[in-house]
């Protein structure tokens, strides 16, 4: 009887791992009752109880066996778990210690769709998204509204891609970019949202697309408006190609550029380079005066004019000669790039490169009419056009033309210009495009040869010299004519490789009927003598030929190709 308690006894407190103090309790106890059961015992009960008392100590002591064997295992085991979860040094990954390593561990986690594919199938659609590299995560599907979202982590798009109807009952197919390494696949259906199956493939992800029920929509969301249409980057640019000579991000160049966008120059009714750069610090113009025929800029100290090595550019060729001061009517932005990368467009000052950029064709028809009427008799018209010429949309043309004619609070001031700017563009299939290019300016305004300091910024004793006097002479006009022809070849040989290639060719004339040009020289010590000289006006002509090839391209695989 107590050897059968005390082996049942033992066998829970093994099977309950009790502690070692309970254990002792425990047989202390068992003990006690086996001494005091065998003293109110008969002799020969008792020397029965002997033997059952030495039949449960040899069970007492079996279990006890039992309890360390097990306490021994347990220990194996733990330590077992605990070699198996610590992992050796060169186990571990190991961080990154330079910069390189650091950036292609963060590109070999990200991956790159490089193309979309939308299919028409017997039950719906299939989105198919392809990948040179690299797995995508099966993302998890939203409603929203009659959208269907599915956000990728970890990935990027070559191009981001849209396609409006590719079925009855499917709206709008759209794969975009979100910040931080994310793609949006979004699927709008016309009455429900779709219902779609997200599977994973050896290069990339396909989405089964079905229709949705259009009574699983609800009321709130059963009307829905889809807008789709290119980011308006308004005031803050987000590429530039002063700085690389290739369309570029801003955030990815090393250099201080400053980009005064077309925004800047409508709101503000720019008519004037030097008003237009006014807005970038560090550019200040040589002669404050809009009174005078050219324009040059000093730029971190250094000027910019042709003897010291032009740093005026227009769509990345050199414009050589002077820069007219009134803005063509087909400068839609200028940007300017300080300090010394400037030497990117060869000979130029450190100082920075000022690069004006023109208007290109659009696919959609456009058509703006711009009237201004100012003071000092000031008059300017302009027109811009711009669309298709075929069916196709293969050939695009745009067209800007402006005429003005303002004065001054100066006497006998008056200037006036007139401008025109055609352009057209080819489309030879995708990867190849063909733009020609013309502009041609003419001309005319009076010489301002301006007033002595003295008597105007500094004291004059005989008094102050009134500010819209003219010192020269009404006649003194100076006349120039430019023209410009030229075109720019770009194609692309894949989806890493292109080359650009462009050319142009300005032709100048400057004072064509020779006249003469009467400006002060002096001041007398009287201070109100002033000395006059006069100076031939001799008629100019230049031509001048730029010409430019650019190869870009981001790893070798194209060249890898013919070896």
């Amino acid at each position: 009887m107590w050897s059968g308690y005390a082996r049942s006894a033992v066998s829970s407190v093994f099977l309950g791992k009790l502690s070692l103090q309970v254990r002792l309790w425990l047989l202390a106890g068992l003990s006690g009752c086996l001494a005091n059961g065998l003293l109110a015992l008969p002799v020969g009960a008792q020397e029965e109880g002997e033997q059952s008392l030495v039949m449960g100590q040899s069970s007492l002591e079996d279990s006890q066996d039992l309890i360390t064997n097990g306490q021994e295992q347990i220990t194996n085991n733990q330590e077992q778990r605990t070699n198996d979860s610590i992992l050796q040094l060169s186990e571990l990954e190991q961080p990154a210690t330079t910069i390189e390593d650091w950036v292609s561990q963060i590109e070999a986690s990200i991956v790159q769709i490089t193309n979309v594919r939308v299919e028409a199938t017997e039950a719906g659609l299939q989105i198919i998204l392809e990948t040179e590299n690299g797995s995508l995560v099966v993302p998890e599907t939203r409603a929203l509204g009659n959208a269907l979202i599915a956000d990728i982590p970890n990935a990027t798009i070559a191009e981001e891609f849209s396609q409006a109807e590719p079925i009855e009952g499917i709206a709008l197919v759209s794969v975009t970019s979100l910040p931080g390494d994310r793609v949006r696949v979004a699927i709008t259906g016309t009455d429900a949202p779709p219902v779609a199956e997200v599977t994973s493939e050896a290069q990339g992800l396909v989405l089964a697309v079905t229709l949705g029920d259009a009574g699983t929509t609800a009321e709130e969301d059963a009307i829905q408006v889809v807008v789709t249409g290119e980011q308006d980057e308004g005031y803050n640019p987000s590429n530039t190609s002063v700085g690389t000579r290739t369309d570029t991000p801003l955030r990815d160049i090393p250099q201080s550029i400053q980009i005064v966008p077309q925004e800047v120059l409508r709101d503000r009714n720019v008519t004037q380079i030097n008003e237009a750069l006014e807005n970038v610090p560090g550019v200040l113009p040589v002669f404050g005066s809009s009174r005078l025929n050219g324009s040059d800029f000093v730029i971190r100290g250094f000027e910019t004019n042709a003897a010291d090595g032009n740093n005026i550019l227009r769509n990345g060729l050199r414009e050589s000669g002077a820069t007219v001061v009134d803005l063509a009517p087909n400068i839609e932005r200028i940007e300017v790039l300080l300090g010394p990368a400037s030497v990117l467009y060869g000979l130029a000052n450190p100082g920075g490169t000022i690069n004006l950029v023109t208007t290109q064709p659009l696919r959609e028809p456009f058509y703006a009419v711009d009237a201004t009427i100012g003071s000092y008799e000031f008059y300017r018209g302009a027109i811009d056009l711009s669309g298709p010429l075929n069916d196709s949309r293969t050939i695009l043309y745009r067209l800007n033309a402006a005429y003005l004619d303002r004065g001054s609070f100066v006497d006998f001031f008056n200037a006036n210009q007139f401008s025109i700017a055609p352009v057209i563009s080819f489309s030879f299939g995708e990867r190849t495009r063909l733009i020609l290019e013309g502009e041609y300016t003419d001309r005319s305004t009076f010489v301002d040869p301006g007033l002595p300091a003295v008597g105007t910024v500094l004291p004059n004793p005989n008094g102050d010299i009134s500010r819209d006097r003219n010192v020269g002479e009404p006649d003194t006009v100076f006349d120039s004519r430019i023209g410009r022809l030229g075109y720019r070849l770009e194609h692309q040989f894949s989806d890493n490789w292109s080359i650009q290639q462009a050319f142009q060719w300005r032709a100048a004339n400057f004072n064509s009927d020779d006249g003469f040009y009467v400006f002060p020289a002096s001041l007398d010590a009287d201070n109100r003598t002033l000395d006059r000289v006069t100076q031939r006006l001799v008629g100019t002509d230049t031509n001048v030929y730029d010409f430019n090839v650019n190869l870009i391209g981001s790893d070798w695989q194209f060249f890898n190709r013919f070896n």
